[in-house]
């Protein structure tokens, strides 16, 4: 029974040994393998510090600490085309080309470039769709340091073409705009006029 307990105690012992040797092994196996992938499947070598999911939408509304290598080569917005096309898996952006994302502008000073892309569906600009791409360039290389904005992965319309009247849009804009303004006046009447009633037309 000594023995046996011997055994036991030493069994147990050398178990957690064991154990914490196979658990070292398997974690560093673990990282030589998500390096590896990571290497094949992305080009990043770091991931994002910080992500901020989009609402109703897959895009990232927000994405922060970023050190990514993007196209030295070319403009700034075909660089930030091409991190967004390359990271498909983080902004699920279908189609990255000029087609559906139009640089808007080009921010470039002090070694920074900011890129502001502009969401078109169905040749139309999506309203509130702009993403922005914020890089770094130095000796011919550019890296990505940051991403933000709208983009709407959720639009699905047969058609983009509108459907409603000439009179009948008019009559909804009068509506809207005497809705914000709560009937006050379009401007303040000069000193000693009365308030103008005279109604919105379009």
């Amino acid at each position: 029974m000594r023995t046996s307990a011997r055994r036991n105690r030493a069994d147990r012992s050398g178990g957690i040994a064991v154990g914490q040797g196979v658990a070292a092994v398997l974690a560093a196996a673990g990282l030589l393998v998500t390096g590896m992938t990571a290497a094949h499947a992305d080009t990043a070598p770091t991931a994002p510090t910080a992500t901020t999911a989009g609402s109703e939408t897959d895009t990232p509304s927000l994405v922060t600490g970023l050190s990514e290598e993007a196209a030295g080569t070319g403009s700034a917005a075909d660089a930030a085309r091409g991190h967004l096309k390359a990271k498909k898996s983080r902004y699920h952006i279908a189609d990255t080309s000029a087609k559906d994302l139009s640089a808007v502008s080009t921010d470039s000073r002090g070694g920074k470039e900011t890129v502001r892309l502009q969401q078109k569906y169905k040749g139309v600009d999506v309203l509130g769709g702009q993403y922005v791409v914020r890089m770094t360039k130095k000796d011919g290389k550019r890296t990505v340091t940051g991403t933000s904005g709208n983009y709407f992965t959720e639009l699905k319309l047969d058609s983009v073409s509108p459907k409603v009247s000439e009179k009948t849009a008019i009559e909804r804009a009068i509506g809207a705009v005497t809705s914000q303004l709560g009937g006050a006046p379009l401007h303040a009447p000069a000193k000693g006029e009365k308030l103008d009633s005279t109604p919105l037309t379009g």
